[in-house]
């Protein structure tokens, strides 16, 4: 299935602090049949103005579990390493292709038999 992801972010990094966003398409139970970093790698930030990310994606084979936008900001080894980061309006649209059903009486009678 397509996937349409977007989110506004801001913020600063410093001596190895990076932002990141992943997509996972979750298995009922535990565990994901995929995952992705959007963008292939950090994201890139202005800290005083919300920049504007869209990613367009697909979900793995299996999604019995859902779908998971996840997003971060981690800090490095470095003492002065640091991640200040916002995010904000995350939108996940999901193209999903609905079967013809028949549109008779008798069939959707058997719908529900």
């Amino acid at each position: 299935m397509a996937v349409t992801i977007s989110f506004d972010a801001k913020g600063s990094l410093a001596a190895g602090g990076v932002a990141f966003a992943e997509f996972f398409s979750e298995l009922d139970g535990g565990g994901v049949s995929a995952s992705e970093i959007l963008g292939g790698g950090p994201l890139t930030l202005n800290p005083d103005t919300y920049t504007n990310f869209t990613f367009e994606t697909t979900t793995g084979p299996d999604v019995s579990g859902g779908v998971t936008v996840q997003l971060t900001a981690t800090t490095g080894g470095d003492p002065a390493s640091s991640a200040l980061v916002f995010y904000d309006n995350l939108t996940v649209v999901i193209d999903v292709m609905v079967a013809d059903e028949p549109t008779s009486f008798d069939s959707v009678k058997a719908l529900y038999r």
